[in-house]
């Protein structure tokens, strides 16, 4: 009887947390910033969904009018955008957040954000300020986060940078504007004097040790604490003229590409990073009658979720019942086949790459290039920026060593588009069938390549932020050796260590199973080294691809003896040549490793620059 009650009590239990999570991730699709959420219910909800810029919802505009916004010449809605961020408090709980910014300056927003989420850095409001009547001191003796406000400095006539979306104010009770007006002391919040001596420790105080220093700084934001005349500890902002007009993606240039297509059966490569302004691109061509026959998926799959590696199975697009031809799993070979290419004319290309040799993404792309030249195909590519594009660095792949994980003699790190790596395959005669391929590329807008680009999807599950994609060429390698480098963690691509490292380092992670990592390496175990989550990004592009992080592991393994083993035969596939390897285990330093490919480099940037189009 008493094992019936607990079986009942523990059913009824379970049957409320259920209904609690969908309420909380009812509230998520809704998002009333200032809401409270768990970490359950985001992960069920989507993380990725969380972090988003779009075009300010008829409500919320509504809601600025005669508050935040004011009919001006200056700028308008169009100019403007909507932030969904979910942020942490000083007590640990997780809330949603809103911002509205300028566009230029959205998706760097957006990137800094979640970096400031995977921190757990305590952020302890964030909603718009018309929330307070859009009157400043009250907003900020709340100690509430904003960015726009259309609204001159205060106690002058000329316009602030919030007035242009161009400014974030970061807990503001306790990092207030201090300075002279008049003659006196002037200080706003006017509660706020208990923080004017930054000499003391309080929670949420901002200095240039602080994360949020630290990641506004990167992307070329001036603080407010360095001013010379006044302090403004809560202040960031970006001049208009270093917040470069939005870059425009190929698949957003419709007048560009549907005339290509209108009328023709269509397949399309991609998967999840396809979104314009909230929608899949697939959605947007139904919308426009476009006769989609075909959706070809990568490794990760069409809604990249899968892990690394694993099986990706045909299967049919639940919206718009296109079937989904898988490009990494048993049937790759069928899905690349005569029979495949003859129900469709022309094929889009549109998915985000990283831009490195490794990243399977551009593996598939050449594949399928090779495919419709030799069923006389057309192929388009919707180009879009490589975020490691401003620079090249990495061996030239060794053709002997040509593997799923490096198809082209190209360095590690290649620093083209796909669109113009495409070119350059065809060009160069590197592919099989597609030489001969008739390929047109949609450019990007208001893209160089020295456009440091925030994804706003991430592009796979084991890389969720910026700080993963920027160390992705260092500590890739790590999967061609016994030393984790974060899969199963809440920071992949982020740290590495290893259970026998104790020694040297006292920082430690566990790797579990988790959705996009289920069989991680040295699972359940706890490992020790090096946690480069927080390392600053300029930091990262200085140094390139850093193969001290391999050989700091290795030396510390080969001092107790475990360097045998320490190599997989991964590694010489990921890195594209066997010298790596051997000047590592020789003990040769970075330098001298760095300085055998430098010829290559130099020969390969030459041979590109006909390629490039940006």
């Amino acid at each position: 009887m008493n094992r019936l009650i607990s079986t009942i009590l523990l059913f009824l239990t379970s049957a409320n947390c259920l209904t609690m999570l969908a309420q909380g991730t009812e509230t998520l699709h809704h998002w009333k910033a200032g809401e409270t959420v768990s970490a359950a219910e985001v992960d069920q909800f989507g993380q990725t969904r969380c972090f988003e810029a779009v075009e300010i919802p008829d409500h919320i505009w509504e809601q600025m009018q005669g508050k935040t916004y004011k009919p001006n010449a200056d700028i308008g809605r169009k100019d403007l955008r909507y932030l969904r961020l979910l942020h942490w408090d000083y007590d640990e709980r997780i809330h949603l957040g809103e911002m509205i910014c300028n566009a230029a300056i959205a998706n760097e927003l957006v990137d800094i954000f979640r970096q400031f989420y995977q921190a757990h850095y305590p952020i302890q409001r964030m909603v718009l300020p018309d929330n307070y009547g859009a009157d400043d001191e009250l907003q900020m003796r709340a100690n509430n986060s904003s960015c726009f406000c259309y609204r001159p400095i205060s106690g002058t006539k000329k316009l602030s940078k919030h007035a242009l979306g161009l400014a974030v104010d970061l807990n503001t009770l306790y990092n207030p504007y201090v300075g002279m007006r008049n003659g006196k002391p002037f200080l706003e919040p006017s509660t706020a004097k208990a923080y004017t001596d930054r000499s003391k420790t309080f929670k949420y105080k901002i200095d240039q040790n602080d994360l949020a220093y630290r990641l506004f700084t990167s992307y070329g934001y001036t603080w407010g604490g360095s001013w010379q005349t006044r302090k403004d500890y809560q202040h960031f902002e970006k001049e208009l003229s270093q917040a470069t007009k939005p870059v425009i993606l190929g698949d957003e240039r419709f007048d560009f590409y549907l005339p290509l297509i209108k009328e023709k059966k269509v397949a399309l490569f991609s998967n999840h990073t396809a979104m314009i302004r909230g929608r899949h691109l697939v959605d947007h061509l139904v919308e426009r009658g476009i006769n989609i026959t075909a959706i070809f998926s990568p490794e990760h799959g069409f809604r990249g979720k899968a892990d690394a590696g694993a099986r990706v199975e045909d299967e049919v697009d639940a919206q718009t019942g296109v079937p989904i031809l898988s490009l990494y799993g048993q049937n790759r070979q069928k899905n690349l086949g005569p029979e495949a290419m003859q129900t469709f004319d022309v094929l889009l290309v549109d998915i985000q790459d990283v831009g490195l040799r490794f990243y399977t993404y551009y593996v598939t792309m050449c594949h399928l290039i090779d495919a419709c030249s030799a069923s006389n195909k057309e192929v388009v590519v919707l180009d879009r920026p490589n975020p490691n594009g401003h620079y090249v660095d990495g061996p030239i792949l060794d053709m002997k060593l040509r593997s799923g994980v490096g198809h082209l003699p190209i360095p590690v790190v290649h620093g083209l588009t796909l669109g113009e790596l495409a070119q350059m395959a065809i060009g160069e005669k590197w592919l099989n069938e597609g030489n001969d391929c008739k390929l047109t590329v949609i450019p990007c807008l208001n893209y160089t390549h020295q456009t440091h680009y925030a994804l706003p999807v991430a592009p796979s599950p084991n890389l969720p932020n910026m700080q993963a994609v920027y160390l992705y060429p260092s500590l890739c390698p790590f999967e061609g050796t016994v030393v984790s480098l974060g899969r199963g963690t809440d920071k992949p691509f982020q740290l590495y260590g290893h259970p026998l490292m104790k020694g040297k380092y006292t920082f430690s992670f566990t790797p579990r199973s988790v959705s996009g990592a289920t069989r991680p390496p040295l699972l359940d175990q706890q490992c020790y080294g090096v946690d480069l989550s927080t390392l600053p990004y300029e930091k990262i592009w200085e140094e390139k691809i850093n193969l001290s992080y391999v050989i700091d592991a290795y030396q510390c393994l080969k001092a107790q003896g475990k360097a045998e083993g320490f190599f997989t035969s991964f590694f010489d596939k990921l890195l594209g040549q066997t010298y790596v390897r051997e000047m590592i285990i020789e003990g040769r330093s970075e330098t001298e490793i760095r300085a055998r490919w430098k010829q290559d480099v130099d020969q390969f940037k030459a041979k590109r620059k006909k390629y490039l189009l940006y």
